[in-house]
């Protein structure tokens, strides 16, 4: 099976699933786009900018981030100071700046709670 077929297969799938609460809605359209770019390069529909689901660009981000941190067969993982440098590096092209910064933030303000 090839990528555009499973491609599209999901997006049928999410398409048509039988929901009307808007949760579940924003949670599937997440899913369904969280692979569009900022720069509008990414799949399935190619969407830039604002027109990409906000909650798809936080899941684009936070799949990313621990993609980088995950030890994977092909490649080390990376430290927290490296994969922070490469989201701020792709920010405005893979990903949304904005929400790059707020993420950073985030993880900055958890590495100094008491829990870290």
């Amino acid at each position: 099976m090839t990528r555009r077929c499973i491609l599209q297969r999901t997006a049928e799938g999410i398409r048509s699933a039988p929901t009307r609460e808007p949760l579940i809605d924003n949670i599937l359209r997440a899913i369904l786009y969280h692979h569009e770019r900022f720069d509008g390069k990414g799949y399935p529909l190619g969407l830039k900018g604002g027109e990409i689901p906000l909650l798809a660009r936080v899941l684009s981000i936070v799949e990313a981030y621990q993609a980088m941190i995950s030890p994977r067969p092909q490649r080390r993982r990376k430290t927290r100071e490296e994969a922070i440098a490469e989201l701020r590096e792709e920010a405005g092209s893979q990903f949304d700046p904005d929400i790059v910064n707020a993420f950073i933030e985030s993880l900055q303000e958890e590495k100094g709670s008491p829990e870290q």
